[in-house]
């Protein structure tokens, strides 16, 4: 069969309903799957943990700065908790002995907030920002 003048290199771009079918059943099944991993991998309980905002006290007040606010959610969507804990953080409230001397030699936040992997501890604000209880 002879094609015409204006069909002259134009391919069609028609799919078949079975091919469509197959598209949306394999959408289905990643989103599943994707789904049920995450039901899987992340505990129920630690949905509040990736919420919770921990308060740093120990030192911030004795030398006149706002205690430190880390959100623990906003780390936990670009890092995996194996990252953190046990590897610079031990999971026991007050089970860690933070200060900036440390931080500025690179333990505990001062491993990530190095200018590098994240934004250097230059802006004391970024962290520092909670509420104090001096009156």
């Amino acid at each position: 069969m002879k094609r015409g003048r204006g069909d002259a290199g134009k391919r069609r771009n028609t799919v078949s309903p079975f091919r469509r079918f197959v598209k949306m059943i394999m959408r289905f099944l990643i989103a599943f799957i994707v789904t049920i991993f995450t039901a899987l991998y992340l505990p129920l309980n630690s949905v509040s943990a990736l919420e919770e905002k921990m308060v740093f006290n120990r030192y911030a007040e004795k030398y006149d700065m706002k205690p430190v606010v880390f959100t623990h959610g906003l780390h936990s969507k670009r890092n995996k908790c194996e990252e953190c804990h046990d590897a610079i953080f031990v999971k026991k409230k007050g089970g860690n002995d933070i200060n900036m001397s440390k931080n500025s030699k690179g333990l505990y936040c001062g491993k990530c907030h190095d200018g590098k992997t994240a934004y250097p501890l230059l802006k004391c604000e970024r962290c520092h920002s909670g509420e104090t209880t001096k009156k």
